[in-house]
């Protein structure tokens, strides 16, 4: 049986397993998020709560993700207020290590 649950990140009902075993694709995370990427962003949360991150390296992984200042309003409120604190009005998408090989210019 199937339960509903709501993303943490952005407030989007979501059906989950109501046992892990029950689950095709084990899908831990979602329990708290909609998203594997949502998930990510909670952890990074944690991690930054728990001080086990810097606030400079939080501020990385949120643009390694791909969040800018302009595409967090998507999320809660609460969650977007709390990651515009880290991402300034002019963050630019970095590209990932995957997406910096492929700009490789070839011969």
């Amino acid at each position: 049986m199937k339960a509903k649950h709501n993303c943490v990140i952005c407030g989007k009902e979501h059906s989950v397993c109501s046992k892990y075993s029950d689950c095709p694709n084990k899908r831990g995370w979602g329990k708290m998020c909609d998203t594997e990427q949502h998930f990510e962003i909670l952890q990074a949360i944690n991690r930054l709560e728990a001080k086990t991150i810097t606030p400079k390296v939080f501020t990385a992984e949120l643009t390694a993700m791909g969040l800018t200042y302009d595409n967090v309003e998507e999320f809660l409120p609460n969650i977007s207020k709390y990651l515009r604190k880290y991402l300034k009005k002019d963050t630019i998408k970095q590209a990932t290590p995957k997406e910096q090989k492929e700009e490789v210019p070839v011969e």
